[in-house]
């Protein structure tokens, strides 16, 4: 049973990390703490639970806040710690950005990252539509949809994180062509698939299989 929240909660993630879960998502109690704006309102939130699904923190934890809206949450373990993939609205050239972040999160339910991992800007954007992470063996890769180099079209790219919260690539890799919109990764056997409507017909997927180096592995399907 989950008491009532003080403001809006949204965009619920979880994933399971040994015997226990990390949930997570877009809390905006901070728009009772008055004189908010919308620019400051929204964080992210996570607890852990146990098997059994009762609470292990004794109270849900901030893994990321302060300026701008922190929002959308998606999670992944990568054996020992996991990784929490969110769009965070960041003060830019005085005004506010979407970027994507990430923070990762110990077995512990401690908080890894006090400056979040970034990536750089892709040429157009949004350069985060289908954001999803999967980890496994030490490393977490995330996805997110990117435009072409002449502007038309996305591709899901990908790009790695290690345990240390390293970008172990810094430029995101092509891992399945023509895709645009919710995507998903998964983790298993030492591989990745990744998944994704295709950019002409929402309601056609392609998938494909993809390595621990985040290089694609065969031909989609």
């Amino acid at each position: 049973l989950v008491a009532p929240a003080v403001g809006s909660q949204a965009d619920a993630s979880i994933a399971k990390g040994g015997n226990s879960f990390l949930v997570a998502w877009s809390d905006y109690r901070g728009r009772s703490a008055g004189g908010q704006t919308v620019q400051s309102d929204g964080d992210i939130f996570a607890i852990r639970l146990d098997s059994a699904g009762n609470p292990i923190d004794p109270s849900p934890f901030m893994v990321a806040g302060g300026m701008g809206t922190q929002r959308r949450p998606t999670i992944s373990w990568n054996g020992s710690a996991w990784l929490v993939f969110y769009l965070s609205q960041d003060p830019v050239g005085g005004y506010y950005e979407e970027r994507p972040r990430a923070v990762r999160v110990s077995a512990g339910g401690q908080v890894l990252d006090s400056t979040p991992i970034a990536f750089p800007p892709a040429q157009f954007t949004p350069d985060w539509i289908g954001m999803n992470t999967a980890g496994q063996g030490g490393q977490w890769l995330v996805t997110r949809c990117i435009y072409h180099s002449d502007g038309f079209g996305t591709y899901l790219a990908g790009q790695r994180i290690g345990s240390d919260g390293t970008l172990l690539d810094a430029s995101p890799v092509m891992l399945l062509d023509w895709v645009y919109g919710e995507t998903r990764a998964i983790a298993s056997n030492g591989e990745y698939l990744v998944a994704g409507p295709t950019w002409s017909d929402g309601s056609a997927f392609t998938a494909r299989r993809v390595d621990l180096n985040a290089q694609p592995i065969g031909p989609a399907f």
